[in-house]
């Protein structure tokens, strides 16, 4: 790391670090350095202070300069340091007799620092020049208390479920902090400063598995997309962590090929949420026959490896997702696909087709296809339902604008998704077919919302719910449009079904029911 001093615009030196990256910034502001000192809190005379890093000195001679008290600096090395003893004009800032400095790992051998006799003063910019080691002074600073009774998660933001796990903890007396996304180094940080008692995530994430590993904090993930390429990495298999994942045959997967910590955990749907959004918006009416909410996916392949391929290739692709849709029982592609085929179209593309330690580039490609495959059929199925005589509406992302006339736009999962579900009379579920056992998000929140369900078979189907009880199961699609027309003229069954399904979901598969299964693994584990 270089450090390059300047003259600041009031006078004062301010400085520049580049790090090993690269990457370049101001650890004071280039206008007025001891701005920075406007955000620490009151110093007082009788109290002791830790500062976390040296920088340029400037925290350190006010809190030295204010206090009768203790004063001890730690930080990663002596860089910053040696400069400021060379400088006359900083020189001043660190030499207050009250000052002591601690490098390295020498802070573990002061364990007087670790009481509440000692204030924690630090400049954020400062402890980004070395987060891990920061955020281990941090976590040594504020040791765990044992007796505390309650028990803290940090939850990574996400889209859909995580306000729902949130809750659910909530339920079991957890203290919950959700963060949102940044970088490693801000994270370490922030979750260091937490000291939470384990950290979760909604999909693993390589991020968070880090800063688990640097900061020795159970790592908790709960995996609800296929396919999650990060998953098929030996580093997910660590001591403390404990991987969920909806689809079963996944977890399988994984578990012969030597990870030990993943875990079978299907999806959940929140009844309570949901019931309450539609009756907040009682007054709305929002009325369809039959109604599909999800994303279409322009595929990798179709964007950035079909529009180089030969023709003999693409007739080779066709014939493969061909055969795809005519057996949607398996994820045949899986076993079709060969080295030869991976090699043919990364010379012809150029599209990298990489996998991971556990995770083959033919396995790699397989999902590509199996993406694909999933994009071409929700087109003909949108586009074949458009042609009946009931009415039909998709919600999703706007790519959906280009093939159907029956797209509605964009619907809130929060605040709209209740809405479709339960004011539409049919709510069709369209499991991809690399996903091999697990259900989607969208089957329990359509329970959940009282709406009624048509879906393609899953096992996961039977292993939760009863096809002709809960919901409805179609075999193809002709068999979709029969039942269409049967429960729209049969309001009783459908009315029946509705009910049954809403109260299956409610008895067997909330979130509750699920975090509950997660505090069962922690308590064996002794992370609890």
């Amino acid at each position: 790391m270089e450090i390059f001093l300047e003259r600041a615009k009031d006078g004062l030196l301010t400085c520049k670090v580049q790090k090993e990256n690269n990457r370049s910034y101001y650890l004071y502001s280039k206008y007025k350095p001891l701005r920075s000192l406007e955000t620490l809190p009151e110093i007082k005379q009788d109290k002791n202070y830790v500062i976390l890093g040296i920088g340029l000195g400037y925290e350190i001679a006010h809190v030295s300069e204010n206090t009768n008290g203790k004063v001890i600096v730690i930080d990663y090395n002596r860089q910053f340091y040696s400069l400021i003893k060379e400088n006359n004009e900083l020189k001043p800032n660190i030499s207050n007799r009250n000052i002591e400095f601690l490098f390295g790992d020498e802070y573990v051998n002061y364990l007087s620092i670790r009481n509440d006799d000692f204030e924690i003063i630090y400049n954020p910019q400062i402890l980004e020049l070395h987060p891990a080691f920061f955020a281990k002074v941090l976590m040594y600073l504020h040791p765990k208390n044992k007796s505390c009774e309650n028990i803290t998660v940090v939850l990574m933001e996400h889209n859909a479920l995580i306000e729902d796990c949130l809750d659910a903890f909530k339920k079991e007396s957890f203290q919950c902090i959700k963060l949102n996304w940044t970088t490693k180094e801000k994270l370490l940080l922030k979750i260091s400063n937490i000291r939470p008692t384990f950290i979760f995530t909604i999909n693993y994430s390589e991020i968070i598995a880090e800063v688990s590993e640097t900061l020795q904090i159970p790592y908790i993930s709960w995996t609800v997309d296929t396919p999650s390429y990060p998953l098929y990495s030996l580093k997910i298999d660590t001591p403390l962590s404990a991987h969920f994942i909806y689809d079963e045959s996944i977890v399988h997967t994984l578990q012969k090929r030597g990870v030990t910590n993943v875990y079978y955990l299907p999806v959940a749907g929140n009844p309570e949420r949901m019931m309450a959004t539609i009756r907040k918006n009682n007054n709305i009416q929002m009325q369809y026959d039959v109604s599909f909410a999800g994303n279409l996916t322009i595929s990798e392949y179709t964007q950035k490896i079909e529009p180089y391929l030969s023709a003999e290739t693409k007739e080779i692709i066709n014939q493969l997702l061909e055969e795809q849709e005519q057996n949607k029982a398996e994820f045949i592609i899986r076993s079709k696909v060969s080295n030869e085929l991976v090699h043919r179209i990364q010379e012809e593309s150029r599209y990298p087709i990489i996998g991971n330690e556990l995770l083959s580039p033919e396995e790699k490609l397989a999902f590509l296809l199996g993406r694909e495959h999933s994009q071409r059929e929700r087109i003909r199925f949108v586009q074949q339902l458009e042609k009946q005589r009931f009415s039909f509406a998709v919600f999703g992302n706007d790519s959906w604008s280009m093939f159907t006339k029956n797209y509605q736009g964009y619907a809130d999962y929060y605040e709209v998704y209740p809405l479709v579900f339960h004011h539409s009379k049919i709510n069709i579920n369209l499991t991809r077919t690399f996903v091999e056992t697990g259900l989607p998000l969208r089957v329990f929140d359509v329970l959940a919302s009282k709406g009624f369900l048509l879906t393609n078979d899953k096992r996961d189907i039977h292993r939760l719910f009863k096809d002709g009880r809960d919901l409805v199961v179609f075999r193809d699609n002709q068999d979709l449009v029969e039942q269409i027309e049967y429960y729209l003229k049969h309001e009783e069954q459908r009315l029946q079904i509705i009910e049954n399904g809403h109260e299956t979901l409610h008895k067997y598969h909330t979130y509750s029911h699920r975090i509950k299964k997660i505090i069962d693994l922690l308590r064996i584990k002794n992370w609890i």
